[in-house]
C-alpha cells in the first residue's frame, strides 16, 4: 500500500494517489488532499473494499454554516470578526475542502489581502487570526486531520500610547466637566482598574459586592474574563456605589465610551491620542512606576504571565531620566566633589570615606570603596 503525489512529465498536477493491494487485488484511488488520501486508505484496509468515489467533501461554505453563527457569538468585535472571516472565505473559495486549507493557501491569502485590499501586516495578522480560529474549529469537530500552520506577519514594536502621570488630573477633570457622568464614571473605573473594556461593559448586578466597611469588590467570574478565570477586582467604595446603579440601568456602549475617551485627549491635548486599552497600558506603566509589586499588578489585570505585564509596564521618561543620572554619576572622577541639587552623601560599609550618589538608589553595602572597581 502506498500514497503518493501525482505527476506527470515530472511536475505535481495538485492530486494524491492511493494504492493498496486487498486479496491480489490491486486498487488505485485519486483525491485532492492527502487527508482524503489517509482516509481511503484506511476505509480500504478495514473495510476491504473500494470506498464510493461520492464520498462528501467537507467545504468551506460547509465550515462557514456550521461554525459562523458560534465562533464569534458574545464577542467584543463579533461582527467585525465575522466580516474579516467571510472576506477571506471568498478569497479562498467557498467551494474550497477545508483540508486544502494548509500553509500555501494562507500565505496566498495573505497575498491578497496586501495586495487586493491594501491592508497593513497588523490587519493583514487579524484576518489571518480570524482563519486560524475556524480552522481550529475544524479540527476540534475532526473535520480535518490536523490543525495547519498559520503565517504570521512582522507587525514590528510599534509605539504603545498611554497617559502620563501629569496628563492624568485634567483627562478626568475634562470628561466630568464635558460629558455625561456615567461616561466620565466608566472611563475612570478603567483608568483606576486596568480592566479590559470588554470585561467592564459586561458587568452585572450580581458581579459587584460590598464588605461591612463599604468597600466594593467587582468578582469577574470566568465567562466574563478574557483567560477564562475568575479575578476580583478592588474598588473604592463611592465609585462602587454609582457602578452599582449604573449596572442596574444598563452598562453603556462600547464605541461610546471610545469616542468619548478620544474626545478627552484631543481637548486636554495630551501627546497620545489613546484608546480604552490605552487607559489599561496606562495603569499598569502608574503603578509599576509607583512601585507597586509585579505579581499584584498582574493579578489585578488578569494576566497569567508575567512577561505579559512587563509588556504593559511602559518605562517612563521620568524612570530613565534617572537611570541616565545614575549612569553619569558612575562616570565621575575620583576626587570630583562637585554635586547638584539633591544628591545625598552615603558611607561605604568597608571604607570611612564617603561618597556623593544622587538619592542613593541602592543600599549602601553594594557601594564599592574608593578606588575600587564596582
Amino acid at each position: 500500500m502506498s500514497i503518493y503525489a501525482e505527476k506527470r512529465n515530472g511536475r505535481p498536477t495538485g492530486f494524491w494517489k492511493v494504492e493498496v493491494t486487498i486479496a491480489g487485488s490491486r486498487h488505485v484511488n485519486r483525491t485532492r488532499s492527502y487527508e482524503d488520501a489517509l482516509r481511503i486508505e484506511s476505509e480500504l484496509l478495514i473495510l476491504g473494499s473500494v470506498p464510493s468515489r461520492e464520498t462528501s467533501v467537507y467545504r468551506l461554505a460547509d465550515l462557514d454554516a456550521d461554525a459562523s453563527a458560534k465562533l464569534w457569538a458574545g464577542q467584543k468585535d463579533g461582527d467585525y470578526a465575522l466580516k474579516r472571516w467571510r472576506s477571506c472565505l471568498a478569497l479562498l473559495g467557498p467551494s474550497t475542502p477545508v483540508a486544502e486549507v494548509r500553509y500555501a493557501a494562507m500565505e496566498r491569502l495573505t497575498e491578497a489581502l496586501r495586495a487586493q485590499k491594501k491592508y497593513s501586516n497588523k490587519t493583514v495578522n487579524r484576518y489571518l487570526m480570524t482563519v486560524s480560529k475556524a480552522l481550529r474549529w475544524a479540527w476540534q469537530q475532526e473535520k480535518i486531520q490536523s490543525m495547519p500552520p498559520v503565517p504570521r506577519l512582522d507587525e514590528g514594536e510599534g509605539r504603545t500610547t498611554y497617559l502620563r502621570l501629569t496628563e492624568i488630573p485634567e483627562f478626568l477633570s475634562w470628561l466630568r466637566a464635558n460629558e455625561r457622568p456615567t461616561t466620565a464614571l466608566c472611563l475612570e473605573i478603567l483608568l483606576i482598574t486596568g480592566m479590559r473594556a470588554g470585561e467592564f461593559l459586561s458587568i452585572t448586578p450580581d458581579n459587584i459586592e460590598f464588605d461591612s466597611d463599604n468597600e466594593c469588590t467587582i468578582r469577574l467570574t470566568a465567562d466574563k474574563t478574557k483567560t477564562g478565570h475568575s479575578r476580583s477586582v478592588p474598588l473604592p467604595g463611592g465609585l462602587g456605589h454609582r457602578l452599582a446603579d449604573l449596572a442596574a440601568s444598563g452598562m453603556p456602549d462600547y464605541d461610546l465610551l471610545l469616542r468619548a475617551c478620544h474626545r478627552a485627549c484631543a481637548g486636554v491635548g495630551t501627546k497620545d491620542d489613546i484608546g480604552l486599552h490605552g487607559l489599561r497600558h496606562t495603569a499598569a506603566t502608574i503603578m509599576t512606576a509607583k512601585k507597586i509589586p509585579s505579581l499584584t499588578v498582574a493579578k489585578l489585570l488578569g494576566h497569567r504571565n508575567l512577561a505579559t505585564t512587563q509588556r504593559y509596564a511602559h518605562a517612563t521618561d521620568d524612570a530613565l531620566r534617572d537611570a541616565t543620572r545614575i549612569m553619569e554619576l558612575s562616570g565621575r572622577p575620583h576626587g570630583d566633589m562637585s554635586f547638584t541639587k539633591g544628591e545625598t552623601v552615603v558611607k561605604s560599609v568597608k571604607t570611612k570615606g564617603y561618597k556623593r550618589l544622587q538619592s542613593a538608589p541602592f543600599a549602601a553595602r553594594d557601594i564599592p570603596p574608593e578606588g575600587e572597581d564596582p
